[in-house]
């Protein structure tokens, strides 16, 4: 830990100047650059935005609003994000390692349920016992219906 204290520092440098400072600083510089090369220099621009200030305030109210509808478009409508997910954890063996460990505490979960089942035959209600088949079927049915990538990755539970 104490020889990474470099790198974590670079990591926290980076975020923080590329999530913040990089964000402000390049919209302060496109609002200027647009205001004085190009509404100044077009008398119909300059007519619409007499001072800097109501040119910075209209650009402001109008672009962080369209460019969080395209954030979320991003993250939620388009396969851009899924796809860079993927890269992700194929490139990350933390992530890679997490999806295996989760597979696998499932796996253990549905024999563990099985056993518990065995176990309990005649001391439990009826209503836990179907509570418990609910369950069981529940956990089987996710594991064979994952997707193919997840289902190659833990096959520890699935050659019964």
């Amino acid at each position: 830990m104490k020889g990474r204290r470099a790198f974590r520092f670079w990591f926290y440098l980076r975020q923080g100047w590329s999530t913040y400072v990089a964000f402000a600083v390049t919209m302060v510089n496109t609002v200027t650059l647009t205001y004085y090369l190009a509404v100044e220099n077009y008398p119909a621009l300059g007519a619409l935005f007499p001072s800097f200030g109501q040119y910075a305030l209209t650009v402001v109210s109008a672009t962080v609003p369209l460019v969080a509808l395209v954030g979320y478009i991003h993250y939620k409508k388009s396969r851009s994000f899924r796809s860079d997910m993927d890269v992700i954890v194929e490139s990350n063996p933390y992530a890679s390692r997490v999806q295996k460990n989760s597979e696998t505490v499932l796996g253990l979960n549905l024999e563990i349920l099985r056993l518990v089942a065995r176990i309990s035959e005649g001391r439990v209600t009826e209503e836990e016992r179907a509570r418990i088949a609910r369950i069981q079927s529940e956990l089987e049915k996710y594991m064979k219906e994952r997707p193919e990538d997840i289902k190659s990755m833990s096959t520890v539970f699935d050659e019964r």
